[in-house]
């Protein structure tokens, strides 16, 4: 509001008009932008908890297995729980660094309002925010990538034996 009052004040006619028109956009863009990267981050989070979901029940049922086999398979056995144990633990922490991005945007989202409505300004707290959730997805996004890698190592490794 600080910043709308100072170019209509500044400025006369239609060229406060047009100013305070795209200061208005860009407040509603500003404002809009974590709420799409809230959308996306619950998205990715739906579809990591199915994949998470699928290793957990793969681990149940290979270990309810496991006391039936002969001892050369065990050992084979123990090897695929350890890797779907790893890529459990890669995917628990993606879903968890996706649901901190989305904290970050939704506090972004609160001090972007609280600038826009109050006297104070947390610019610098939204843009920290903002960007702090932004680099999170990136951390998320590597894990997931580097769990679907060790999917594809599991994969080549039942095919070799």
């Amino acid at each position: 509001m600080g910043g709308t009052a100072f170019i209509s004040n500044r400025l006369s006619g239609g060229e406060a008009v047009e100013e305070l028109g795209t200061a208005v956009l860009l407040q509603f863009t500003t404002a809009l932008s974590p709420f799409l990267l809230i959308t996306s981050c619950a998205t990715l989070v739906w579809a990591l908890q199915t994949r998470y979901s699928r290793v957990v029940q793969t681990i149940r049922a290979m270990s309810a297995r496991l006391g039936l086999e002969e001892e050369a398979d065990r050992e084979e056995h123990y090897r695929q729980l350890r890797i779907l144990e790893r890529r459990a633990w890669m995917l628990r922490n993606s879903v968890t660094g996706h649901y901190l991005a989305m904290l970050c945007f939704l506090l972004s989202i609160g001090m972007f309002s609280a600038t826009i409505l109050t006297p104070f300004s947390f610019l610098i707290g939204t843009v920290i925010s903002f960007v702090l959730g932004i680099l999170l997805i990136c951390v998320a996004l590597l894990n997931s990538a580097f769990e679907a890698s060790r999917s594809l190592y599991a994969i080549e490794r039942e095919i070799q034996s």
